[in-house]
């Protein structure tokens, strides 16, 4: 860990290579979540069942989830550039084969390879924005890529509509990701002038050291849980709010917007009071706990003021969890940067487990239409990711510092 948290780590050119890095996610998520703000044109225009409708959306997210372990692994082998410069080819070659894509199946194949980018990109942030940031700002970097998806999506929402055609829509977005690689090839580098170069082994040794670590595992199960919770909070929010509350479209979807944007800061604050304070359980445990009390709140009261603004508190409280967890590989001294990847790879493989599988095949064919108890499935998710860091050992800045002296006190 302390080989890549040197000088080094202050070189300007981190802010180049987080520019890069983000902009590959934000135009990856904003051609992946056009097919949400085209459903009124793309349901009939393919004759789409709502299954398979739903299928759009959520099969980025099985692309992942099957991708990861091996994006991690190879780019521990290879580089991370390498790796994820190959993925956005693939992603950027299904952008463009998308816009003449005429029937489901094509579709679907699409959507499912443009993901390749983004599953190269999730299971490499630890990795890669832990060589070229420092220790201090690591949180803030990883937390500052979540933003720059959320910030994706947002867009892909609110400016898809506005196209004159499904096919310009996609068009644009396939034009869009062929520049964002583009880019990538030309500024991203695997690492700092000066930062020593990592031992080359065969690729299962990289995947076997990193499975090895409970740590690891745990992070992903808080990132599973909480994807898991939160996926399917947001997803059967505005449905439930005109159900149920009697809410109009727009008011519903302002709901749904301040739950997302909560969460959009909250990913950028929370890691960054996690490195501030210098320790991560007393930080990430507190907020998730009231977080989650605070979104059921939210979901039991009246529609207007009181609920918008306990969606909002609530995102905020539990968004920091999941950059905080993406973060661990390069925080324990076991995996460090030789074996972050595929430790990354883990991470990801779990959040996109519980974000794919928990609301489609498990709260949804359980709950049905009760939205009470999905709403209060979803929050006891959430709140579970802290009762995972009971067994998670303190690994914050304060604590390496305490362990690295406790060491130096007993070799004198």
């Amino acid at each position: 860990m302390s080989k890549v948290n040197r000088s080094y780590t202050q070189n300007s050119y981190r802010w180049v290579i987080l520019a890069v890095f983000g902009l590959l996610s934000i135009t990856g998520t904003f051609a992946q979540y056009q097919v949400a703000a085209l459903a009124y044109q793309i349901i009939p225009m393919y004759d789409l069942s709502s299954l398979q409708f739903a299928s759009l959306i959520s099969v980025p997210m099985l692309g992942t989830f099957l991708l990861s372990l091996g994006a991690g692994a190879l780019a521990d082998r290879f580089g991370v550039k390498q790796v994820v410069m190959v993925g956005a080819i693939i992603s950027v070659v299904a952008a463009f084969m998308r816009v003449f894509a005429n029937n489901y199946p094509g579709l679907l194949i699409c959507m499912l390879f443009m993901s390749t980018v983004m599953s190269m990109q999730n299971a490499n942030a630890s990795k890669y924005l832990g060589t070229w940031f420092s220790k201090e700002q690591m949180g803030m970097a990883i937390g500052a890529l979540y933003v720059c998806n959320m910030l994706g999506i947002s867009i892909g929402l609110a400016t898809t509509a506005l196209f004159p055609s499904v096919q310009s829509a996609f068009w644009t977005a396939a034009f869009i990701m062929l520049g964002s690689a583009f880019l990538w090839l030309i500024f991203a580098k695997n690492k700092p002038a000066g930062a020593p170069d990592l031992p080359v082994m065969p690729v299962l040794k990289y995947v076997k050291v990193a499975a090895k670590s409970k740590v690891i595992w745990l992070a992903g199960a808080t990132a599973g849980l909480y994807m898991g919770g939160s996926v399917a909070f947001s997803t059967f929010l505005p449905t439930a709010l005109n159900a149920v509350k009697g809410a109009d479209p727009v008011t519903a979807g302002a709901m749904a917007a301040a739950l997302t944007l909560g969460n959009t800061i909250g990913s950028l604050l929370g890691p960054a009071l996690v490195d501030r304070v210098g320790l991560i359980k007393p930080v990430i445990m507190p907020l998730t706990i009231i977080g989650a009390l605070v979104l059921y709140f939210a979901w039991m009261a009246p529609v207007g003021t009181i609920m918008y603004m306990g969606l909002f508190i609530g995102g905020l409280l539990t968004g920091g969890s999941l950059p905080t967890a993406l973060s661990f590989p390069m925080r324990l001294k076991e995996i460090g940067p030789t074996y972050a990847g595929s430790a990354g790879g883990i991470i990801s493989m779990t959040q996109m487990a519980g974000a794919f599988f928990i609301p489609t095949f498990i709260l949804a064919p359980i709950a049905g239409t009760n939205y009470g108890l999905i709403f209060l499935a979803s929050v006891l998710l959430i709140f579970s990711v802290a009762l995972v860091y009971i067994f998670i050992p303190e690994v914050g800045l304060k604590a390496q510092a305490g362990r690295r002296h406790s060491n130096i006190t007993s070799t004198e």
